[in-house]
């Protein structure tokens, strides 16, 4: 159905993304690439849950934003004297993915509780993910970092995609 090809498209971005930023550690400008990819990936999630059909619980709860919203100033505001000429697509980006974050918070009542639990835990997962490679790129390196955002990563990816496929009450299982 459209809404598991959004999600398998969303997928194909997201690998086309990993593949690029492997390519970094031999030109920096792959870096944008990568970002480019992962920026479709997220339009097509924040797509894909915002057309999952029922009522739009943010009209009436507006306050759910809030944490999200708060967080993006947050991380923009520890990122930002490191960002230099990456300013404006690090913003693109992440008003994107935390928009997509939103999406999966709306899915509440729409979809089976399972289901919603694991594509929000998959959301947040993957926004610290990329939190976590902007801090390492643009603040702080730390230790670790590429286990620590991996991990997360591929647990969002897997979260989301269990979730999304148990949406309509299916399993992996023939």
């Amino acid at each position: 159905n459209p809404f598991h090809r959004l999600v398998v498209f969303a997928l194909l971005f997201s690998w086309i993304g990993d593949v690029v930023l492997q390519l970094t550690q031999f030109r920096e400008v792959f870096f944008m690439g990568g970002l480019a990819s992962f920026l479709v990936a997220q339009l097509l999630y924040l797509i894909a849950f915002f057309s999952t059909k029922g009522e739009n619980i943010l009209a009436r709860r507006v306050y759910l934003v809030l944490p999200v919203a708060l967080y993006g100033v947050f991380i923009l505001w520890l990122l930002w004297g490191g960002l230099e000429d990456m300013k404006v697509p690090v913003t693109i980006y992440t008003v994107v993915i935390l928009t997509m974050l939103v999406g999966a918070i709306n899915r509440k009542g729409k979809v089976n509780p399972q289901s919603y639990q694991l594509v929000l835990l998959g959301a947040i997962l993957f926004v610290v993910s990329d939190s976590m490679i902007a801090i390492n790129k643009f603040t702080q390196p730390f230790e670790l970092a590429r286990v620590a955002i991996m991990t997360s990563y591929i647990t969002a990816q897997y979260l989301i995609v269990i979730g999304c496929i148990r949406q309509y009450g299916l399993s992996l299982k023939k």
